[in-house]
């Protein structure tokens, strides 16, 4: 598969790492950039074990937790025919190199003994230069994303079909951090849905209707005093 926002060298990396996975692809790039939405589709046929920033000072053994969770086989793997193995995601590198070098040690320590021909390992981190994160790089494929207009476009698109040009365009200009443009377009599709009920209709589907708090008040936006009166 060719990736056409990443440079041909990239895919060449990614497509070797696809054929031989004989050891982890690592993606880095900075903040927002795209690198874990990468990392998601790269593993997209396997069932994840995602480790991230909210193991930082992870109070019990975080080395067992993965292994606990890579080896053991779910009801879901049972009944697939297709999925094996589960596949190993490690996000937010660069925080347990600030916040947990421990941690990190032995992220890079239980890494190198698995066998990634079948449990599939991408490491995501912003570059930096940290003695445990060179290391990391020099046991694994190795790509950079850096931010590319036609990789933002293709993203906003496939997310939406309502949006037009314009607005993506705008969206795009706005800010050049992923996480915040998937926000921007939730923003507009919402803005989209929005519907003007009378008093008592609305009242009605309050009362009657199961809604999670975003999309009850977006309901209520022009009869604000129903939240209070019930």
């Amino acid at each position: 598969m060719f990736y056409k926002h990443l440079s041909k060298e990239d895919n060449h990396i990614i497509n070797l790492w696809k054929q031989k996975k004989d050891k982890p692809l690592c993606i880095i790039g900075y903040d927002g950039c795209g690198k874990s939405y990468l990392a998601n589709e790269l593993l997209n046929k396997y069932h994840i074990v995602s480790v991230n920033s909210d193991h930082i000072k992870y109070s019990g053994n975080i080395c067992s937790y993965i292994t606990d969770s890579l080896y053991k086989q779910d009801i879901f793997m049972m009944l697939s025919n297709n999925i094996k193995y589960k596949s190993l995601m490690i996000d937010d590198l660069q925080l347990f190199s600030k916040y947990d070098k421990s941690s990190l040690l032995k992220l890079y320590d239980l890494v190198k003994t698995i066998d990634t021909s079948k449990h599939p390992i991408v490491l995501v981190c912003n570059k930096i230069t940290e003695k445990t994160i060179s290391l990391i790089y020099k046991i694994s494929y190795v790509i950079e994303i850096n931010f590319n207009l036609s990789l933002y476009k293709s993203i906003l698109e496939s997310h939406t079909s309502k949006l037009t040009k314009q607005s993506i365009t705008y969206i795009l200009q706005s800010n050049k951090n992923l996480h915040t443009l998937l926000t921007t377009i939730n923003n507009f599709k919402d803005s989209n849905k929005d519907n003007i009920y009378t008093l008592d209709a609305t009242i009605n589907k309050v009362l009657f209707t199961e809604y999670d708090i975003t999309e009850l008040i977006r309901l209520c936006s022009s009869e604000y005093s129903i939240l209070f009166k019930y």
